[in-house]
Formats: structure tokens, C-alpha cells, sequence
């Protein structure tokens, strides 16, 4: 369910407020002038969410290669217009200029979506192709339904698919040579 607001624009003081209401929703993500409500986060996708986002983490830090966050906001665009909550979210070291100490400006240099039935159509509809409109180098898909990551850079025509890993495997993204991401858990 999306709520139309009365007016097209939220500021970001009223954006956040909105994500301290309590309730069966995580917070509300932002889309052209629509509040899209985000469903909380079970376990089967938490678990998969922890395991990249800590080997991820990891890895970035020990090289210096930037910073990774879990569900951090992002201002996709200048306007404002489409404000998401990937579940995890890296700014390369060029890229570190975006994040304003509360907010990323921006299009971050990865997003990852870790998908489950209820946000799957989102996550592979009208969120990739935001993220791909933004020019969003990588994007990841880590889906707990059929248990497998995908990797997706760039491309003019659309999001190319680098990688398809099942989560029992090692995950060898081709955005961090040396990383190997092994058993992701959605259990």
C-alpha cells in the first residue's frame, strides 16, 4: 500500500519523523511524491542481511576502501524525489563526499537489496530501475527465496547480470577483487 501525500514534497526533517512511527511497518521509503510503507524485517532476511553486510563491512575496512551502512537513507537525486533505505549501502573513498553525516546524496557506488516475498517486486521493479536511472555502478540482490546472490553493474541499456552465487557457495564479487563471501544464512 502507497499513501499519495496532498503535496508533492516532503522536507527531510519531515521524511525522518516519519521513520520514528511506531507500528507493522520498518519506516516509510520515499517515491515521487508517495510514502511507500517498508515492511519489517523477518528472520530468514535478516540473516542473510547480517552476513553480507559483516563480511562486506569487513573487507572494505581492513583495505581503506571506503565506507559500507546498513539501512541508511539515500537521496537518490537532486530533487529529492526518490528517498530509499537500501539494506546495505558502500561509498567508495571517491565517493565519501555524498554522505553529509546523516544522509547519502547521491548515487552510492553499491546498493544491496536483500529480498523476500514481500519486497521482491519492489526491489527488482521500481528500485532497480531508479538505481540504474541515477547511474548506480553495482547493484546486488541477495534473495532469500531461491537463495542465490546476483551481481549487476551497470550498463547503458540496463542493469547487466555478472553473477548468480547460491548462498551455500562463495560469492567472488567483481566489484571487490580478493573478497569471497561464503554461507550466507537465511535461516
Amino acid at each position: 500500500m502507497t499513501i499519495e501525500l496532498d503535496r508533492p514534497m516532503l522536507t527531510r526533517e519531515e521524511f525522518m519523523a516519519l521513520q520514528d512511527q511506531e507500528g507493522d511497518v520498518r519506516g516509510y521509503e520515499y517515491e515521487d511524491g508517495r510514502l511507500i510503507p517498508v515492511p519489517p524485517v523477518h528472520g530468514p532476511q535478516s540473516s542473510a542481511w547480517g552476513d553480507l553486510f559483516l563480511q562486506l563491512g569487513h573487507h572494505v575496512k581492513r583495505r581503506r576502501l571506503g565506507r559500507v551502512w546498513p539501512d541508511m537513507v539515500v537521496y537518490l537525486d537532486p530533487g529529492e524525489r526518490k528517498r530509499y533505505f537500501p539494506d546495505i549501502v558502500y561509498l567508495a573513498n571517491d565517493r565519501l563526499h555524498q554522505y553529509d553525516g546523516r544522509v547519502i546524496a547521491g548515487p552510492p557506488t553499491l546498493v544491496v537489496e536483500v529480498t523476500a516475498e514481500t519486497s521482491e517486486d519492489r526491489d527488482r521493479g521500481p528500485k532497480m530501475t531508479a538505481y540504474h536511472e541515477v547511474g548506480v555502478p553495482w547493484y546486488w540482490i541477495a534473495d532469500v527465496v531461491s537463495r542465490e546472490t546476483e551481481e549487476y553493474r551497470w550498463a547503458a541499456a540496463g542493469y547487466d547480470l555478472i553473477s548468480q552465487t547460491p548462498f551455500g557457495g562463495e560469492f567472488r564479487p567483481e566489484l571487490f577483487p580478493g573478497l569471497t563471501i561464503s554461507e550466507i544464512d537465511n535461516g
